[in-house]
């Protein structure tokens, strides 16, 4: 039974019933002894630093080795499109930024952030009390005006993420959100 997948993707393994076959590289060969159910299980395939090749590609990024394409930067915005793919910003636009949108007082005297985001990404929040920056360390934030303030990170489930911090613990202060996978 053969496996074809799809351009920039893998057989990553077969599943099910497998006992007694022999599993080649993209196919099995399968005694029929009864009845079988495999399932073919397919993954990306990586450029070195982790970027998808399907996504490069989305973008008309194949013009060279993946592991070169993943270190441009196409769109000239200073960031490299490996750090695009990260943030979910469009490799190919400058203008498609990762950016805060949104900051204000809310009513609890608590400065309301909100950001772009992407939908199972981790979040970060770093302040720091001059520019520029000597150090950006991790501040506290909620989700919610009225919970308390934690440090961790925030995994957005939507593509804008609102955050709220003490404003008052920090009297002068700058922030930027960090992303990660």
């Amino acid at each position: 039974v053969p496996a074809t997948p799809f351009p920039y993707f893998h057989l990553a393994s077969w599943t099910g019933d497998t006992n007694g076959c022999v599993l080649g590289t993209n196919n099995v060969a399968v005694p029929m002894t009864g009845p079988r159910q495999l399932i073919a299980q397919f993954a990306p395939n990586l450029a070195p630093l982790g970027t998808p090749e399907i996504c490069l590609a989305s973008h008309g990024l194949t013009n060279q080795p993946f592991d070169v394409v993943e270190t441009n930067d196409p769109d000239s915005d200073w960031h490299a499109n490996w750090q695009e793919w990260i943030a979910g910003t469009d490799p190919t636009n400058a203008a498609s930024t990762f950016s805060i949108t949104d900051t204000s007082e809310s009513t609890n005297g608590r400065l309301r952030i909100v950001f772009s985001s992407v939908p199972a990404k981790t979040y970060s929040l770093f302040s720091s009390p001059n520019l520029p920056p000597t150090d950006w360390n991790p501040a506290s934030c909620s989700t919610s005006p009225s919970e308390p303030a934690g440090s961790g990170p925030i995994t957005a489930s939507v593509q804008s993420v609102t955050i709220y911090v003490d404003s008052t613990a920090i009297p002068v202060h700058y922030f930027k959100i960090g992303v990660r996978q």
